[in-house]
C-alpha cells in the first residue's frame, strides 16, 4: 500500500480573552483528508525548517491580512495581521490569503483595500463567477467559468505579480480582480476563493486532489 502524502496546513493565531491559541477551520482538514492526504496543522513559528523537510505538500490557508511591510512601505488599510504566520515560505497550494502569501513570498505585492469583495451568504454558497485562462492548469481542474464564494478585501496587485507566477483567473463581475495564480512548472497553484467550503462540487474537490496527487509524486525526503 502506498504511503499517503503528509500535507501541512498553516494555522493562525486565535484571539480571545484566554491563553493564546493557534487553530484553523475544520473544512481545510476535511478537504485534505477526503482527497487522500494526511493533514498536519502547522503553527506559525520561527524554527519551522525541519518540519518542512518531512512534509510532502503545504496548503496556505485563508485568514487575516498579511503584514504590509513584507511587500509595501506602510499600512494602507490591512486588517487582522498575524506577523509570525507570514514568515512561512514553502507554498504549494494557496487559498484566499494563501494566494496572497505566495505572491508576496515570490516578490509580488497586494492592493491592500479594494472595498469588501465579501459575501453575506453562508460560506458554502456560491455568489459570483470566475473566468479561467484557457490552457491553464487551473482550467483543466475547474473549467473555463466557475462559480465561487468570496471573502476578502485585498487582492494580488496586477502590476506586481510574483516572480515565476502567471495569472490564471479573474473575477467575472467587471472588477477583474485576480482570482488565480500558478507557476510555469506546475508546483504552485493558488485561488482567491474558498474551495474547502465547496467540496460538494467536483471542481473544488479537484483542487485538493491535485494538491495531494502532486505531493504524492514528490521524492521521499532524506
Amino acid at each position: 500500500m502506498s504511503k499517503r502524502p503528509l500535507i501541512g496546513i498553516t494555522c493562525g493565531t486565535i484571539s480571545g480573552s484566554g491563553p493564546a491559541k493557534y487553530g484553523q477551520n475544520q473544512s481545510y482538514v476535511r478537504a485534505v483528508e477526503e482527497a487522500g492526504g494526511i493533514p498536519l496543522l502547522i503553527p506559525p513559528q520561527a524554527s519551522i525548517e525541519e518540519l518542512f523537510e518531512i512534509l510532502d505538500g503545504i496548503l496556505f490557508t485563508g485568514g487575516g491580512d498579511l503584514e504590509p511591510t513584507l511587500y509595501d512601505s506602510e499600512d494602507r488599510g490591512s486588517e487582522g495581521i498575524d506577523a509570525d504566520r507570514d514568515q512561512l515560505g514553502k507554498p504549494m497550494f494557496g487559498i484566499c490569503r494563501g494566494q496572497q502569501v505566495i505572491n508576496v513570498a515570490l516578490g509580488g505585492g497586494l492592493l491592500q483595500d479594494v472595498d469588501e469583495h465579501s459575501q453575506e451568504e453562508a460560506r458554502h454558497e456560491v455568489t459570483h463567477q470566475v473566468e479561467v485562462a484557457p490552457g491553464s492548469r487551473l482550467a483543466k481542474l475547474v473549467g473555463r467559468l466557475v462559480e465561487v464564494n468570496t471573502f476578502h478585501h485585498q487582492v494580488v496587485d496586477p502590476d506586481r505579480v510574483g516572480d515565476g507566477l502567471k495569472v490564471s483567473a479573474f473575477s467575472a463581475d467587471g472588477r477583474r480582480f485576480i482570482e488565480g495564480l500558478e507557476s510555469e512548472d506546475g508546483r504552485i497553484l493558488a485561488v482567491q476563493w474558498h474551495p474547502e467550503e465547496l467540496t460538494d462540487r467536483e471542481e473544488a474537490r479537484n483542487l485538493f486532489k491535485r494538491l495531494v496527487d502532486a505531493a504524492a509524486e514528490r521524492p521521499a525526503s532524506g
